[in-house]
C-alpha cells in the first residue's frame, strides 16, 4: 500500500513524445512508431522516496489545441506537470509558453491549496547534434532566468534523463519544492476550435466527470479510438458513433441517466448542422 498518491501530468503538443515518456519509465520501452493519444490516458507507477512509496498516478493529456474543457478537467487537483515540448519542433517550445504552463498553473492552483511543481523537458534530444543540445540547455536557462522552472534535456529513445524527470518531480511534491512561477513572462493565449471540436470538448468533459476517474478515462480513450476519432479534425460521424457506444457502456449508470439530456442536446446540435439546419 503506498503512503502518498500524487496525480501529475505530462503537457504539450501532439506527437512531442509524451506518452513514449510515460511508457518508457512505467514499462521500460520504447517505439518507433506514433500512437495519438485519445482523451486523456491515465497510468501508474510506484516511486520510493526517503523509504516513503508514492503512487503517482500519471495523466497523459491529449496535446491537439481547442479542448480547452477536457484540459480544464484533466488539470484539476494535480500536484505537479511534466511540460514537454521536442527538440526538432521550435513551435512546440513557444506553446508551452503560451498555452500549456500557463494554463496548467491557473486551473491546478485555483482547486488547490499547494502550487503545483513544474518541470520543462526538451524531448527528442537523440535527434540533434551535440551543438544543438547546447543551444536548448541555454534556452533552457535563460527560460530558468524568466520564470524560475527548471527544464533540462530528454530522451524517450535511449532514456537520457527519463528517470531523473519523473523522480524529481515526485521529489518536489514530495518535499513541498514549489518554486514562484514567474507568469508574467509568459501568456495563456485562447486556443483556436470550430463548433464540432467544441462539441466533443463538452461531450468529453461530461463523460470526465463520471465516478472512477482513472476507469472512465480509459473507456473514453478506448471508445475514441474504436470511432477513429481524430482529435485534429473530428468528424460529426465519428462523434455520434462514439457517443453511441459510450450509451451502451454507461446506461445503466445514474451519473449517465442524470446527464444524458445535456449529451443528447448537444448530439442534436450536431445532428442538425449534418442536416444544414
Amino acid at each position: 500500500m503506498s503512503d502518498f498518491i500524487y496525480k501529475i501530468t505530462l503537457i504539450g503538443d501532439g506527437a512531442v513524445g509524451k506518452t513514449s515518456l510515460i511508457n518508457k519509465f512505467v514499462k521500460n520501452s520504447y517505439s518507433e512508431a506514433y500512437i495519438r493519444s485519445l482523451g486523456m490516458r491515465p497510468s501508474s507507477k510506484e516511486v520510493k522516496i526517503e523509504n516513503n512509496r508514492i503512487n503517482l498516478i500519471i495523466w497523459d493529456i491529449q496535446g491537439q489545441k481547442g479542448y480547452e474543457h477536457t484540459h480544464y478537467h484533466a488539470f484539476k487537483n494535480a500536484r505537479g506537470s511534466l511540460c514537454v515540448y521536442d527538440v526538432t519542433q521550435p513551435e512546440t517550445f513557444e506553446n508551452l509558453k503560451d498555452y500549456w504552463v500557463p494554463r496548467f498553473y491557473e486551473v491546478s492552483t485555483k482547486d488547490n491549496s499547494k502550487n503545483p511543481s513544474v518541470l520543462i523537458l526538451g524531448n527528442k534530444s537523440d535527434l540533434i547534434t551535440p551543438d544543438q543540445k547546447q543551444e536548448e540547455e541555454c534556452k533552457l536557462d535563460r527560460l530558468l532566468d524568466e520564470t524560475n522552472i527548471v527544464g533540462f534535456l530528454t530522451s524517450a529513445k535511449t532514456g537520457e534523463n527519463v528517470e531523473k524527470a519523473f523522480t524529481m518531480l515526485t521529489e518536489m511534491i514530495y518535499k513541498g519544492i514549489m518554486p514562484n512561477i514567474n507568469l508574467s513572462s509568459l501568456s495563456c493565449k485562447t486556443q483556436e476550435t470550430d463548433d464540432i471540436k467544441e462539441t466533443l470538448d463538452k461531450i468529453m468533459t461530461i463523460y470526465m466527470g463520471h465516478p472512477g476517474e482513472t476507469t472512465i478515462n480509459h473507456v473514453i480513450s478506448e471508445q475514441m479510438k474504436i470511432s477513429s476519432i481524430d482529435p485534429e479534425h473530428p468528424t460529426i460521424e465519428q462523434i455520434l458513433e462514439f457517443t453511441a457506444g459510450m450509451e451502451i457502456i454507461l446506461r445503466h449508470s445514474d451519473y449517465f441517466r442524470a446527464n444524458k439530456q445535456e449529451i443528447e442536446k448537444l448530439t442534436g446540435k450536431l445532428k442538425r448542422k449534418k442536416m444544414g439546419i
